[in-house]
Formats: C-alpha cells, structure tokens, sequence
C-alpha cells in the first residue's frame, strides 16, 4: 500500500540523512491516521536527529498521551528528556537536574510496565554516569548485564563505578573479566591497572602487579626492537610503576637510554638505581658501570664539574633543572550529546595517560589534576592556582576503531588560546598512539628556555642539553631578571631588545647541559649565573594549528 511505501520510504531518508523529507512523509501520514502511536515516535526521533529538540519532545509526549501503556513511548520520551539534560549541562543554560530527574520518571514508569527491556537500564546507567551518580548507576548496570550477558564494555563501566566508589577489590575482577574478553581494549587495561595499584599500594610485590607489568614489559621490548623507542619508554615506565622492584624493566629503560645516546643518564640510572637502590651487583654492572665512568669522565658536565641528575642542591656539583610547567586537566570532553564514543571513562583515562607521555620530556614538567573540569574558566582558574605555563583542555571522538582528539594548548598567564593538536588514529594501540603524538607536539611548542648555570670567561653553561632539543650552533639570548613578559594579545612569552645582556652560541652539547662562548651586548657586562636563557627563534610567532594522522595503525 502507499502507506507503507511512505513508511519504508521515511526510513530510509532517515538512514541517509535526509531528515526533512522524512519529517514531510510522517506529517503526510498523521493527517491520515492522526492518532497513530509510532508515526509520533519516528517523527519525534527525526526532529532529534535533525537536533531540534524543543519540537521534538512535543510529539513524544503526544505519542505518550496517545498509549501510556506502551513502555516504549516512555522509553523514547526518557531518551529526548536526557538530551535535553546534557544539552543544557553543556551550555550553561536552564536546569538541567529538571530533565535528568523528568527521564528518570519516565523510564520507571516504563520500568513498571516491561522490565525486561534493556535499553531502560542503559539510558538510567547513562544519566548516573554523566552526573557523576556512580552507586545509582551500578544497579542498572548489573541489571544490564543480566539482561544482555557480559559485555566487556558494561563490565568496564561497572568496574569503573565501582572503582569511583573506593570499591576497588570489587572493580579489579571485573576489569580482569573484561580484558579477558577485549584483551586490546586499552582503557580497560589502564583503568584495571589503576585500580590494582590503588588497591595494592604498599604490596610491591603482588602477583597481580607483575603479572600486568609484563604486558607493558613485552610491549617495551617489541616497540624496542622496531627502534620505535618512545612507545618503549612509555611501556617500560608502566611495567616499572606497577613492579617497581624488578631490575629488568629498568635496565630495559636504561637500554633505550644507551641506544638513544644518552650515556650519561644510562649509567645514572645503573649506578644510582639499579645498584644501589635495587641492589644488583653483578660483574656484568659494575663492568658497565666502569666503561661508561669513562665514557662520561670527558664530557661537557664532567669538565664543569656539574652532575645534572643530582638532586641535591646543597651539592657543589648541583644546577637547577629549568622545566615548562604544563598543566593536564581532566577537561577533555566527549561527545555526550550524540553519545559518539565507546568509553565513558575515556576523558579521565586519556589525561593520565597523556600525562605519562609527557613525563619522557626533559624540558616540561607536567602536572595531572584529576578533578573534573567542564567550563574554561574552571581550567583557567585551575592553572592559576597551580602557577604553571600553560594548561591543556580538549575533545575526543571516538568510534569503536578510532580516536579523534582535538587538544588546545592555553597560556595559563592570560587564558588565551595558543595551539590546536589534531590527531586520528585508527587500528591497534590507537589511544597510546594519540597520547604520545600530542604529547610529541606540546614538546615542540613550548619554548627552549633555560638558566645560565656557570660562567668561566666568555665561556657558559647552561642547563640545556640534547635531551631537550639542543644543538650546536644554536644561539641563545640571555635575557636580564624579569626581562620575559607575556604578550596580552597572544599570550606567547616576549621581550625586548633592551632586556638582552648577550647571547651564547653553544659550541659543545651533552644531553643535559651546554656549554658555549658568550658575547655580551653594550659597554658593561652586566651577564650573571641565574639568567635566563631563550631561543633566539622562540621570538617569532609560532604555528597554531598540528594535524596528526594514521589509519591502520598497527605499529605504534
């Protein structure tokens, strides 16, 4: 019949996004069947995809109004009242506790009338999660689950309401069952080893820590063994946190050390910590640690006199370390609204876990606050109060093979914006490889800036080396006391040409300092040891806008 031909025809609009020929075929149909329940219901769910919502919640509740006995209506209804909910949490606008509180009548009233449909306790679990209500939500999730059987991405986020409640030694089976069942899940794997090493924080030793350090500790030796040496050192430091006591993961960090050239911290790390603090005093290290005494004996630091990893000050051989304080927030958000993501607790995750990127960079000190964070102005005010350079906020769109994120950068001097990093990765290890990809560009972007550490003649040194991006012949501007402000327009660090005592041109690096010969600008040597040092081409205006993107990513 023509009817059901504008039945299947407004479907299929629907499917190809063509929402308002839908709309008009549904309209046709009510003038000939005005009380039809599901001609309301499709209509309604049109108006919702076409994101308007006001007229949309008019035709669910007359599709109610039509037959209150039908628990879908209810169901459908429930769904546009949470809608309404997020959209008004997200733009600051309205009540949004009203509609939160209006879906959930709705869906308890479809809860009398069938309880045995599913999607009534996952829309009931979803307003729990996104106002944070995590004992509510984790009755309809076990709920779901019997409803729909173990489904590793439930079990996730019933581990992950556990979890947020202090129930820890609930959470971790549950979080193991589903990795069990997803075993590439990465969040699922994080979020358990979060919960493992909270639950057993003074068990350094516990068989569930080692047995998921070595996971992370064959994704270091693989990563290794492709020379992609910064997924390494990311796995390597996860197995280190969560076994600490086990010497092969550090002498494997060590290793990416050595290979990286880095000689200087890899005997560091075999004399101070595999040693010393692990006690492993074989031959074989005491022979490394003596081939690379020597090693080190003539370079940069030694003929200064200076030991860069030391960190006492009260140490003749001590110098400051000089680091971009970049502030990670829990603000990365999610597209809650078309619910176009698979992991609720992706944005808590994803912050950590970009912070552990970050901490692989010599010149940037980062900062992780995991309190939730939803408005700029709670960010801004966050990074004030944590006196840091510049604070991160961001995005995530994730699909059950991809991850979208649009991470921005902000001067926490002024709050203004200062650099978009847009990454997608598809495939294996997506949510590792975005991490360390924005983590690779946030690098870049911050300024080189350093101290001025000692002085012999019109020799200096500054502590600045290869691991920070050092190299020779770069020159550097020795910038007076207070001499770098802010720019109020951009919010990028200046200063002006009357504020410059001299430069250095690096002659000689190691990967923690650097030495080079100084020349001083005007009459009057006015350079001292504890002035900063800057690029010279930190003065011009940088890029604002980092687009990274790999598709079938498998290797990293």
């Amino acid at each position: 019949s023509n009817i059901e031909t504008w039945y299947g025809l407004a479907q299929l609009y629907r499917k190809n996004g063509q929402y308002r020929k839908a709309v008009e075929l549904y309209q046709k149909l009510l003038k000939i069947y005005p009380n039809e329940f599901w001609t309301y219901i499709h209509l309604a769910n049109s108006y919702m995809e076409m994101g308007e919502y006001e007229r949309a919640g008019g035709f669910f509740r007359k599709a109610v109004s039509l037959n209150s006995q039908n628990p879908l209506g209810h169901l459908n209804l429930g769904h546009y009242y949470i809608k309404m909910g997020i959209l008004k949490s997200e733009t600051g606008t309205g009540n949004p506790e009203k509609f939160f509180d209006a879906a959930l009548y709705e869906l308890e009233t479809a809860k009398k009338l069938d309880k045995n449909i599913p999607e009534i306790y996952r829309a009931e679990a979803d307003i729990y999660l996104f106002t944070a209500r995590y004992e509510n939500a984790i009755e309809n999730l076990k709920k779901l689950l019997k409803l729909t059987g173990r489904d590793p991405i439930v079990l996730n986020e019933l581990a992950y309401c556990l979890e947020k409640t202090n129930r820890y030694e609930e959470a971790v089976p549950i979080y193991s069952e589903a990795i069990i069942k997803k075993p590439d899940d990465e969040i699922i794997r994080f979020r358990n080893e979060e919960a493992v090493l909270r639950l057993y924080r003074t068990s350094l030793s516990n068989p569930t820590r080692k047995k998921l350090a070595e996971h992370h500790g064959e994704k270091g030796k693989f990563f290794t063994n492709q020379s992609i040496f910064n997924r390494a050192m990311l796995h390597y430091r996860r197995a280190i946190q969560l076994d600490p006591l086990n010497p092969d993961y550090r002498l494997s960090l060590a290793e990416i050390y050595r290979l990286r050239g880095f000689k200087e911290r890899y005997l560091f790390t075999l004399e101070n910590i595999v040693k010393q603090t692990l006690d492993v005093n074989t031959t074989e290290i005491n022979d490394l640690i003596e081939i690379y005494q020597s090693y080190v004996s003539k370079n940069v630091a030694s003929r200064w006199r200076v030991s860069p990893y030391l960190e006492k000050p009260e140490n003749e051989s001590y110098i400051p370390k000089s680091k971009i304080k970049v502030l990670i927030t829990n603000g990365f958000s999610l597209d809650y609204l078309n619910h176009s993501f698979v992991h609720w607790n992706l944005p808590e995750s994803f912050s950590k876990i970009l912070w552990y990127a970050l901490i692989q960079y010599d010149k940037i000190d980062p900062i992780l606050d995991e309190r939730p964070v939803k408005t700029h102005q709670d960010a801004f005010r966050l990074a004030y109060e944590k006196k840091v350079d510049y604070y991160i906020m961001g995005k995530i769109i994730e699909t059950g093979d991809s991850i979208e994120v649009y991470t921005d950068i902000f001067s926490a001097n002024n709050g203004k914006f200062m650099k978009n990093i847009h990454t997608y990765f598809t495939g294996n290890n997506r949510i590792y490889s975005s991490a360390l990809s924005i983590a690779l560009s946030i690098n870049d972007f911050v300024p080189l800036r350093g101290l001025l550490v000692r002085l012999r003649g019109d020799l200096g040194l500054i502590n600045l080396g290869t691991a920070h991006g050092v190299e020779k012949d770069m020159e550097f501007d020795i910038i007076r006391e207070g001499g770098i402000r802010v720019d109020p327009t951009t919010g990028e660090y200046t200063y002006s040409d009357d504020m410059i005592l001299g430069k250095i041109k690096i002659t000689n690096t190691d990967e923690m300092v650097s030495e080079g010969i100084i020349t001083q600008q005007g009459l009057f040597n006015r350079i001292n040891i504890g002035d900063t040092v800057i690029l010279r081409e930190e003065k011009k205006t940088r890029k604002r806008t980092a687009n990274i993107n790999f598709k079938n990513n498998k290797s990293q």
